[in-house]
């Protein structure tokens, strides 16, 4: 269960909560903050009897769910799961939430999970390439590095480093090159703000996506997310990262199936060069790089020192030695690249529904 998918809040309405509930057909919900500190539970009992109260389904359900003081929730790695399991059909109980010693939700158990081994994502590192100079975002990246780049209230890069602390992610590395001054004041700034392990990646010279990995070699003692610092994804980390490790791969991209439609009418030929086919304004579906990768510890030593290295010749390289390169595939309204002027546009409109 991705506990994202039956999370709300508490100015979210009886009728947000029908329709929760309808799709996951759990019968609880987990009632967050918006930091996701966990405040309660809403089962569709607490549903049933707020509308026999006279509530309607425009109501909020501020005043309808479980209190966090009245449920049974635990404390990550400080619970049994056998005797939550019996906690759970014992008093009939749809959900458990998974907390931290900040009350903040890290998963969940529910009476359908056979076992729960909860992966303690604080350490694993992430890395963010954000030295780059945002060229096709010119002019504003003329004077502004694109990682700051506003979106709503916030810079494209605060916003993909919360995306990844909602999965209780702390340990990040930023590649800085283009106007690094400004990358480095903001950073210290932003590790006060967030309150996480911030370290910089100073590239003395563009190394294009992969090339400063080789900087931080002996800082990284697991496998790690490598991010574009304009990207944003809504995927359930944990579950990615465990679809790495169990399947051993090298390397994991994240991809999702886009559509491509051609805006014109397509001609194909036979070898007399004469038409075979005319398709008007076909569609096509390709599956795209997201931008963000689960790389283990072993691409290190098929990085050069101080060298240009992108990704795709990363990978290349790592396919002639016959390493594993997997793929994790999200849903295409999952993503929103925000490196050109376009999606950077439609960013600012879709983001809270993405995040």
């Amino acid at each position: 269960m991705n506990v994202n998918k039956i999370l709300i809040q508490p100015n979210q309405k009886i009728r947000e909560a029908l329709e929760i509930l309808q799709r996951t057909s759990l019968k609880s919900l987990i009632v967050v903050n918006e930091f996701k500190k966990l405040l309660g539970i809403l089962n569709d009992a607490d549903v049933r009897r707020a509308l026999l109260k006279g509530a309607n389904i425009e109501t909020r359900i501020s005043k309808f769910y479980q209190d966090f003081k009245n449920i049974y929730y635990v404390t990550e790695k400080k619970y049994d799961f056998k005797l939550v399991k019996k906690k759970i059909f014992e008093n009939s109980l749809f959900i458990v939430p998974i907390v931290d010693d900040k009350r903040k939700l890290i998963d969940c158990i529910t009476f359908r999970d056979k076992d729960k081994k909860i992966l303690n994502t604080s350490k694993i590192p992430v890395i963010i390439m954000a030295g780059g100079e945002g060229v096709r975002m010119r002019p504003f990246t003329n004077i502004l590095p694109k990682p700051l780049l506003p979106v709503n209230s916030k810079s494209i890069l605060e916003h993909v480093i919360e995306n990844f602390m909602t999965y209780n992610i702390k340990n990040f590395f930023i590649s800085i090159n283009f106007k690094s001054e400004i990358m480095r004041a903001y950073l210290k700034e932003l590790k006060r703000k967030l309150k996480i392990n911030i370290n910089n990646i100073t590239e003395n010279k563009p190394l294009g996506t992969c090339g400063s990995l080789k900087i931080v070699e002996k800082k990284i003692n697991s496998d790690f997310f490598l991010s574009n610092c304009d990207v944003l994804v809504k995927l359930n980390f944990h579950e990615a990262y465990t679809y790495h490790q169990k399947n051993k791969n090298t390397v994991t991209i994240i991809v999702c199936k886009k559509k491509v439609k051609i805006p014109y009418g397509v001609i194909r030929n036979n070898k007399k060069k004469q038409l075979s086919q005319m398709l008007e304004k076909p569609t096509y579906n390709f599956l795209v790089n997201t931008g963000v990768y689960i790389l283990s510890q072993k691409v290190f030593k098929n990085i050069k020192k101080d060298t240009f290295t992108d990704m795709n010749q990363l990978i290349e390289k790592l396919k002639k030695n016959k390493k594993k390169i997997g793929l994790f595939q999200i849903n295409e309204k999952n993503w929103i690249d925000v490196g050109q002027w376009e999606d950077y546009k439609k960013s600012i409109k879709n983001i809270n529904e993405l995040l």
